[in-house]
């Protein structure tokens, strides 16, 4: 789901898929590299996952006039 506010955007994401056990998180698996990216660019990421539960990401843009990403 996008959400467009007047200040930010938001993105969610979710399923019911067999998720994953964040603690088993491997280095080269992208998770790490997508948040270390995003926060590079001032957006809110957060990644939420469990076994057999699935996964939820959400991630938050707020608008600012000395960004470095134009939406």
């Amino acid at each position: 789901h996008l959400k467009y506010l007047s200040d930010s955007l938001e993105i969610n994401v979710e399923d019911d898929g067999i998720g994953f056990d964040e603690a088993e998180i491997e280095k080269g698996s992208g998770l790490i590299n997508m948040k270390s990216r995003a926060e590079l660019i001032g957006v809110h990421f957060r990644l939420s996952s469990a076994k057999d539960k699935g996964t939820k990401l959400f991630m938050k843009y707020a608008y600012r006039s000395d960004s470095k990403l134009n939406l």
